[in-house]
């Protein structure tokens, strides 16, 4: 998102950019925080051999498929408008199944093949230094939009 800021400065003022660079982390904020509950919900459901046990892991995992699945969906978003009213219901019915099919899978591979296991968690680790940065910055620009917005 940031490499697109000197091309915004050839249309918008400093504070404008920085605005819409604030709006977006807010929104990936409430996006991640919605996932982190339906993943909280989905383990707190589901028995705990399956999804409790490498929860970081296998949402990790689930994370990387439903982003990847988004971003290849959101170029085909003529597809999206024209279903009906029946697809609109069954569609999200499919792929929550799918979800938890997905969750099954990955726990039984995960406890087949411990080396892979620790592997990804181990990656999954690494990425944590991510978040250090992230989230201070997604309060920030949260608290920046709530000044812009309201006062």
């Amino acid at each position: 998102m940031f490499f697109y800021l000197p091309s915004w400065l050839d249309d918008y003022s400093l504070p404008d950019a920085l605005v819409i660079c604030a709006y977006v982390l807010v929104f990936s904020l409430l996006e991640s925080l919605v996932m982190l509950g339906f993943f909280l919900i989905a383990a707190a459901i589901l028995p705990a051999k399956y999804f409790r046990k490498e929860f970081a892991v296998q949402a990790s995992l689930l994370t990387l498929i439903l982003g990847a699945s988004a971003f290849l969906l959101q170029r085909k978003m003529k597809v999206i408008y024209s279903l009906n009213l029946q697809e609109i219901i069954v569609y999200p019915v499919i792929i929550l199944a799918l979800i938890f099919v997905f969750i099954f899978l990955t726990s039984y591979v995960l406890n087949r093949l411990p080396e892979l296991s620790r592997i990804l968690s181990s990656l999954v680790d690494r990425f944590t230094v991510f978040l250090y940065v992230y989230f201070p910055l997604s309060l920030v620009s949260s608290g920046y939009v709530i000044i812009h917005r309201f006062f």
